[in-house]
C-alpha cells in the first residue's frame, strides 16, 4: 500500500504558523538545555548570560507574532496545552523573564 503526501498545511499563511510553533517550542526545549547546563556548572554565567538573552529575546518575539495571529492565546498556554515538560525553561522564560545571572548578582 502507497501512502499518499499528507498536507500540514493549505495556504502560507498555515505553513508560517506553523513554523512559529516550531520555532517556539524549539526555544522553550533550548532554553531548558541552557538552564540544565548552567545549574550543573558546565558553561560560564557569561555564555550562560549571552545565550539566555537571545533566547529570551527570540521568545517574545516569536510569543508575540503567535499571539497576534491567533495561533495561540500565551506561551503559558502553549506549554500547558501541549503538556510541554520544562520547567526551568517556564521558570525563566515566563515567570522572571531575565537570566539567572541578574537574579542571582552578588
Amino acid at each position: 500500500m502507497i501512502m499518499g503526501e499528507i498536507k500540514l498545511f493549505e495556504t502560507s499563511k498555515e505553513r508560517k504558523s506553523l513554523e512559529d510553533l516550531a520555532d517556539l517550542y524549539s526555544i522553550i526545549r533550548a532554553t531548558e538545555s541552557l538552564e540544565t547546563a548552567y545549574s550543573r556548572d558546565a558553561i560560564t554565567p557569561s555564555e550562560y548570560a549571552e545565550s539566555c538573552k537571545r533566547l529570551i529575546s527570540q521568545f517574545k518575539t516569536t510569543e508575540v507574532a503567535l499571539v497576534s495571529s491567533k495561533a495561540i492565546i500565551s506561551a503559558e498556554n502553549f506549554i500547558r496545552e501541549y503538556q510541554v515538560d520544562c520547567p526551568r525553561a517556564y521558570e525563566r522564560l515566563i515567570i522572571s523573564g531575565v537570566p539567572a545571572t541578574v537574579l542571582h548578582a552578588s
